[in-house]
């Protein structure tokens, strides 16, 4: 059989699932092609950072960590030393606020740094490699972009940025979610059209008594304060946060000692609204008996995991209805940074507007955003410096590859849930290519209850997939 030649799109995540999954044999080939490869692993969402960058050590997970891998708190525990030496004089300091969680030994209580899941990815990633080069695959790395892909009689072309041709056997596509909606005059003279890879810009820019407005209620407005937090005394912060609910996440705490929710929710149903009204019952029978956003999440979670929707819901097309309201539901952030902003809310630092941003003007002295409150009432609010924050929304503005999948029928996107479709185990329409997102909804027959922006489920999916189509 002659040597084969694989291509994994991206530097993420889901990127080094894809790799750890390939079936190859000694002589194949594999490359992987992103614009970060060279902390291969990490992708954005766990990017590292300069040594002397303030917001190094800022930007925490979501959830606590034995929620996101329970193997990612054995490898902190054998580290733990270097990690409380790195985190020595940094603010905002999570390891002070973590410190009753340390005084019982659970670690995988905290709300530890993206950066530092990040380490660990990379350290999967450069072991992953290895095994690979071992066996006698050759492993390619590329510092590129794919900016067009071509199936043709000898498998796949690819042409990345460099102008330079790619032939492969088959793809997986791992290009990540989508990015911000854009919003009119989010990239004018005091704003940004999103935080990543705008903090130093927002770092230098920023002084004590300015005021913030992210627009978006969200994880990663959490980020933007924990960046304040990084510049400046907390006394100097003036913050607001604008959502059309109005309303922060629920903090997520670890259960002590560790439980989930058990919900039984009966079923088979033959309709969305039937399923979501006994998933409700559970929900507040559970918050009754003290279960928090954690246990619950963690709880469902497991049970949809392992059952799957169908088993509740087999109509495909009413599945399709629950995702959403399911996600508001059991919608969760990071405690560190939800306990920061209540504190500083009370002390008049930080506000949430309930309101509908429509775009955001400039006077001569700063920016303004336009608002639409309850009832069309029109508002206003002025700041130094607006950030964008308000997430994909309904537009998912993906990267232009998978767009282009999209646009040419590979894949397609969902009409109700909004999110990713694709074949069983991740396949397109065209043999040996597979893509898969975060934003994916659904995979062949299998509709998700849960969207896979938690790192754990979307590694657990990833694992339960077939080898690489060819």
């Amino acid at each position: 059989m002659s040597a084969r030649h694989h291509v994994v799109i991206g530097d993420g995540l889901v990127a080094l699932e894809f790799v750890a999954a390939a079936s190859l044999s000694p002589g194949d080939r594999l490359s992987v092609i992103g614009p970060q490869v060279a902390q291969f692993g990490r992708g954005v969402a766990y990017a590292d950072e300069p040594a002397d960058a303030l917001w190094r050590y800022a930007f925490l997970l979501n959830s606590p960590s034995d929620a996101l891998d329970p193997d990612f708190v054995l490898w902190m525990r054998d580290r733990w030393a270097w990690i409380a030496d790195a985190m020595r004089g940094r603010r905002p300091d999570w390891l002070a606020a973590g410190q009753p969680y340390l005084d019982r030994d659970d670690i995988g209580a905290l709300n530890v740094p993206r950066r530092i899941y990040g380490d660990y990815l990379r350290e999967q990633a450069e072991a992953t490699l290895a095994g690979l080069r071992r066996r006698g695959v050759h492993v390619d790395l590329t510092a590129d972009r794919v900016t067009g892909l071509e199936p043709g009689p000898q498998g796949l072309a690819l042409t990345l940025g460099s102008g330079r041709v790619v032939q492969a056997d088959s793809v997986d596509v791992a290009t990540g979610g989508p990015a911000n909606q854009r919003l009119d005059g989010d990239d004018g003279p005091a704003s940004y059209p999103c935080l990543f890879g705008h903090e130093q810009e927002i770092t230098e820019r920023l002084k004590p008594g300015m005021s913030v407005c992210c627009i978006g209620a969200n994880a990663t407005m959490l980020d933007v304060l924990r960046l304040c937090q990084c510049v400046l005394p907390e006394r100097d912060i003036r913050f607001t946060a604008v959502s059309t609910a109005g309303r922060l996440p629920a903090a997520l705490y670890a259960p002590y000692p560790f439980r989930l929710t058990e919900p039984d929710i009966g079923g088979p149903y033959e309709t969305a609204a039937a399923f979501l009204a006994a998933m409700r019952r559970e929900i507040d029978r559970a918050s009754a008996a003290g279960d928090g956003v954690a246990e619950l999440r963690g709880g469902f979670r497991k049970v949809f995991m392992e059952q799957g929707l169908s088993r509740f819901l087999p109509d495909p097309a009413e599945a399709r209805q629950v995702t959403g309201p399911i996600k508001d539901w059991l919608l969760g952030g990071t405690r560190d940074a939800i306990e920061d902003f209540d504190r500083m809310m009370a002390d008049g630092q930080t506000r949430l507007v309930a309101a509908r941003v429509r775009g955001i003007e400039y006077s001569r002295a700063c920016a303004v955003v336009i608002c639409e409150q309850a009832g069309g009432v029109a508002r206003t609010i002025a700041a130094d410096i607006v950030i964008n924050c308000a997430g994909p929304g309904r537009s998912f503005n993906f990267d232009p590859l998978t767009r282009s999948m999209i646009d040419r029928g590979w894949i397609s996107v969902c009409g109700v849930s909004n999110g990713l479709e694709v074949g069983e185990d991740c396949r397109t329409t065209i043999p040996g290519l597979r893509h898969l997102s975060p934003a994916t909804t659904v995979i062949g027959d299998h509709v998700f209850a849960m969207p896979l922006y938690d790192a754990g489920q979307l590694r657990q999916v990833l694992r339960g997939l077939k080898a690489p189509a060819g």
